[in-house]
C-alpha cells in the first residue's frame, strides 16, 4: 500500500545522499510498483520515468536503426538458403519467440499440456551461444559478420551445444 511501512522506508532511502544509481534504480522500480498497486498511476509513471533517468537509459533510435539494418542486411533469404543443411537435424527445440507481454509465455504452457511436449522456460543459452559469436545489443555488426562466416561445422558444434543444454532441462 502506498502509506505502508515499506512504502515510506523507500522514500526514505531514496533521499539518501550519494545513494548508488544502481540502488536508486531499484528503490525507484520499487516505489513505482508500490504507487501503482495502490492506483495513483501519476506518482508511479513519476517514479518509474526517475527510475529510468537513474538507469542511464537513454534510447538512440539511429543506433537502433543502424543494428536492424546490419541485421537486415546479413540475414536475407539467401543467408538461410545457403545455410539449410547447417545445424543438428533434431526437432527437439521449438522456439518461441515475442516481444514481452505479447502471449509467449502463455503459448509455451498451452503446448506443455501435449504429452510430446516439454516446457523449458526462459533459457539464457540462446544469448549466451550468441554473444559467443560477437552478439551485443549495442553493436551487431560484429554479430552479422561473424555469422556470415560460420561454418558448417561451427553451427553444428553450437547446435549440439544447445540440444545439450535440453537434456539437463
Amino acid at each position: 500500500a502506498k502509506d505502508s511501512p515499506e512504502a515510506a522506508e523507500i522514500s526514505r532511502l531514496l533521499r539518501t545522499p550519494g545513494l548508488p544509481p544502481t540502488e536508486h534504480v531499484s528503490l525507484g522500480y520499487a516505489a513505482g510498483s508500490i504507487a501503482e498497486n495502490a492506483g495513483d498511476y501519476d506518482e508511479a509513471f513519476a517514479r518509474f520515468v526517475d527510475a529510468k533517468r537513474f538507469a542511464g537509459a537513454r534510447f538512440d533510435l539511429p543506433a537502433h536503426q543502424k543494428s536492424y539494418a546490419a541485421l537486415k542486411t546479413a540475414f536475407t533469404r539467401g543467408f538461410f538458403d545457403e545455410r539449410k543443411n547447417y545445424g543438428d537435424r533434431s526437432t527437439r527445440p521449438v522456439f518461441i519467440v515475442g516481444m514481452p507481454r505479447s502471449g509467449t509465455t502463455l503459448t509455451e504452457q498451452i503446448l506443455a499440456r501435449h504429452p510430446d511436449v516439454a516446457a523449458a522456460g526462459e533459457l539464457p543459452d540462446i544469448n549466451r551461444i550468441a554473444g559467443s559469436l560477437g552478439f551485443r545489443a549495442t553493436d551487431v555488426a560484429s554479430f552479422s559478420k561473424r555469422s556470415m562466416k560460420l561454418t558448417a561445422g561451427e553451427a553444428k558444434g553450437l547446435a549440439r551445444e544447445y540440444l545439450a543444454v535440453l537434456d539437463r532441462v
